[in-house]
């Protein structure tokens, strides 16, 4: 089994890089907007999904909320 000692940090010109293919043509903005969209979906049809979110699921729901994605209907 490899170690954290073991493992190579990327260097700043490959993180780079490896961001521009995976926002997908987007802008960083952009990206959060389609990111947050599609998860308002899979909420909406699977509200306990925000569980699998764990400890990082309070700020996603600070930006769900920020940039109007937080109309889930009412609540019971």
């Amino acid at each position: 089994m490899a170690t954290l000692s073991d493992t190579i940090k990327p260097n700043k010109t490959y993180l780079e890089a490896v961001l521009r293919t995976a926002l997908l043509g987007k802008t960083e903005d952009e990206y959060v907007d389609f990111f947050l969209s599609g998860l308002r979906g899979r909420l909406l049809k699977n509200p306990r999904l925000y569980r699998s979110y764990g400890p990082y699921w309070p700020e996603i729901k600070k930006l769900l909320l920020e940039r109007g994605y937080g109309n889930f209907g009412s609540s019971r």
